[in-house]
């Protein structure tokens, strides 16, 4: 006995756009369940495609089972092994990076996840399931973070001094890192220093140590 009417229903553009839904693997499935009521040249077309290009398994194994209903010559696709999204940890890398070092929660990052990614997040949360929050901390916890830049000015007055003249008013390269300057000024007056690092240091080290940025170097 036939459970499926061989026509093509009223409603099958809602039904097709229900179906491409990727971002709600839930919206896909009632969509087969509408398809699998009539046996339709559309119908038939459409459970073809997601049971061979669904990234959800369900979703493939419901599809073929409404083919298979229908009398059609299929076979299940395996499950797929591997990242089912290509890139997928260098998308939530870039999820994380979009905060831009500012604190969020895990709820904040899934949000951003799903908004920037709607179907790298409905694959994942099918797949991981129950795993799918600790899945994404790990995510987080190995994901690069942002360097702290620490700025330190430094200024030194001469008291006995009348007449300023400015002997040098230049940046200078940090002999640590050829890439940063710190900015110099120096005058009979006063040295003033602006210098920039990655770390936490003594103020008085950019003056007195080995690498500072005023001293020559020795030949």
């Amino acid at each position: 006995m036939k459970n499926y009417i061989e026509e093509t229903p009223q409603n099958i553009q809602e039904i097709i756009k229900l179906s491409r839904d990727k971002s709600n693997y839930k919206n896909r499935i009632k969509s087969i369940e509408q398809l699998g009521k009539y046996k339709c040249q559309q119908s038939i077309d459409k459970l073809w495609r997601l049971m061979i290009s669904d990234k959800v398994y369900s979703v493939q194994r419901f599809a073929f089972e409404k083919l298979q209903n229908f009398g059609e010559n299929v076979k299940l696709p395996r499950k797929r092994k591997g990242h089912l999204i290509k890139d997928i940890n260098n998308k939530l890398i870039k999820v994380h990076a979009s905060f831009k070092n500012d604190t969020y929660t895990l709820m904040d990052f899934k949000i951003a996840f799903k908004t920037r990614y709607p179907e790298a997040y409905d694959v994942y949360l099918y797949e991981k399931k129950h795993s799918f929050d600790n899945w994404i901390q790990q995510i987080i916890d190995i994901s690069p973070k942002k360097k702290t830049k620490n700025i330190y000015l430094i200024e030194i007055n001469f008291s006995n001094s009348q007449d300023s003249i400015e002997y040098f008013n230049d940046f200078i390269s940090y002999k640590g890192a050829n890439t940063k300057l710190d900015k110099c000024c120096i005058t009979s007056s006063s040295i003033y220093i602006e210098a920039e690092r990655n770390t936490i240091i003594s103020p008085i080290d950019i003056l007195t140590n080995d690498t500072n940025t005023i001293t020559p170097p020795i030949n």
